[in-house]
């Protein structure tokens, strides 16, 4: 997957000048209270070409309302998407935490017994050709090396490492799956990117 940034099209520093900011909208007939922080205002680019715009004085040019109308065009869809990964992730999260309860005896019949429905769901709406098979409600991870209380993982991500029981706190577990297995900054089971 190839890296990129969120530019803000009308640079985010300009936020709180007032000054500055209110001949920008005119000229761009923006209203008063467009939000530099929006989809409206973000394009995806380049590492590169987003560090050498940096924090410069920002100049009004036609090519910038072409920049802000696409912005603009493309805002409901990404909004969409954003909401969709979001929930993907929350999905992902609360399977991750179902299953290592499970591992750890720790998940009770009573909560086994609700997770029945999530099974005939699957099963009514699979693909004919995978009825057969076993339904993975987990990316599948399988564990390479450990080294006490050190773990190296491959998953759908990548190979990473972590520890075996991490603590609650802290930026051992991954904010959206819980997991402990990074390659660098990304989480090997869920692909979440956190450089904390």
């Amino acid at each position: 997957m190839a890296t990129f940034q969120v530019d803000h099209i009308i640079p985010e520093h300009l936020e709180d000048n007032t000054y500055e900011l209110k001949p920008i909208f005119e000229s761009y007939a923006l209203p008063d209270n467009f939000d530099l922080n929006s989809f409206e205002n973000w394009l995806p680019t380049c590492p590169q070409c987003n560090n050498s715009k940096s924090g410069r004085k920002f100049v009004a040019i036609p090519i910038i309302a072409v920049q802000l109308q696409q912005a603009s065009d493309k805002a409901d869809k990404a909004r969409e998407l954003n909401e969709e990964t979001k929930s993907t992730q929350k999905v992902s999260r609360a399977i991750t935490i179902l299953e290592t309860a499970h591992q750890q005896g720790t998940l009770e019949e009573l909560q086994i017994s609700r997770l029945q429905p999530l099974l005939e769901y699957h099963q009514e709406h699979r693909d004919p050709e995978l009825t057969s098979t076993s339904i993975n409600l987990t990316p599948l991870l399988e564990v390479l090396s450990q080294d006490g209380d050190f773990v190296t993982i491959k998953g759908l991500y990548g190979i990473g490492s972590g520890h075996v029981n991490p603590p609650m706190q802290g930026n051992f577990r991954c904010p959206t799956c819980g997991l402990s297995a990074w390659s660098g900054a990304r989480c090997v089971a869920c692909g979440t990117m956190d450089d904390d």
